[in-house]
């Protein structure tokens, strides 16, 4: 409609400065938490194209990766595992599971195609032992450093 295409074109206009501020806040969380021991960050393959919605890392293991995530969330850095920690066709089983019976019914056929628990296993435990932060432009300097004073801490009390 003419009011979203008109709400859409000013924040468009904002774009580069939101983007701004959520790069810098992302760069000055890494700088704070890159030296802890075992700290692995998720390689982002094009910095310059990287629009810092988030700060991904990973944990030891599955079970660490809880255990960061509660103790993150009790020193209020807000983070989670994506998708709970579980792949696409484990979220959605509803949504495959008619898209799967429609395919069938289109071809008039079993499909050889399974989507269950183990079809991509290194996928699988990655996801069990990811771990991921929100950025937002809002972030102050003092919110920044509350971020990193709650991760370092964490980290090191659970996988240090």
């Amino acid at each position: 409609s003419e009011l979203t295409g008109a709400v859409a074109l000013v924040q468009l206009g904002k774009l580069d400065r939101i983007v701004t501020a959520m790069r810098k806040v992302k760069l000055d969380i890494v700088k704070g938490v890159q030296n802890l021991a075992g700290f692995e960050l998720r390689k982002v393959p094009d910095p310059a194209g990287d629009a810092s919605a988030a700060l991904t890392f990973f944990a030891p293991s599955a079970k660490k990766a809880d255990a960061i995530v509660t103790g993150l969330l009790s020193e209020n850095v807000s983070c989670g595992k994506p998708y709970d920690g579980r792949t696409l066709y484990e979220t959605w089983p509803d949504y495959f599971a008619t898209w799967l019976a429609d395919r069938r019914k289109r071809h008039d056929r079993e499909l050889a195609q399974t989507y269950k628990i183990g079809l991509c296993p290194k996928t699988e435990a990655l996801l069990q032992r990811t771990i991921s932060i929100p950025m937002t432009p809002i972030l102050t300097d003092e919110d920044v450093a509350s971020v990193v004073r709650g991760m370092r801490k964490v980290w090191c009390a659970v996988a240090g």
